[in-house]
């Protein structure tokens, strides 16, 4: 079993010349999948996620934060420092 997208890559196949979409949680063929060099473009492995969960979300940047947050649905309405970004996330994770 290959590596997940966590993000949607459009490529070309080199192989055929058409382009494909890839959607989030998608495999690519493995001929594709050398070629993205993006690790954002990838879900984490499971080795990968342990060394976030230790590290938390202060180790990321503010506009990291910010797309997580975006993508995981929590609201952000008056939250502009990292500070205040992290605590809207750490109470959308306590609620599950």
């Amino acid at each position: 079993m290959g590596r997940k997208l966590a993000r949607t890559v459009i490529m070309m196949d080199e192989k055929t010349g058409e382009y494909g979409t890839f959607l989030p949680g998608e495999e690519l063929p493995p001929h594709l999948e050398k070629l993205v060099t993006n690790p954002a473009a990838w879900e984490p492995e499971a080795d990968e996620f342990e060394s976030f969960n230790s590290q938390g979300y202060r180790a990321m940047n503010l506009g990291d934060l910010v797309e997580l947050a975006h993508d995981r649905q929590v609201d952000l309405t008056g939250a502009s420092k990292k500070a205040e970004v992290i605590a809207r996330l750490e109470a959308a994770d306590a609620a599950g």
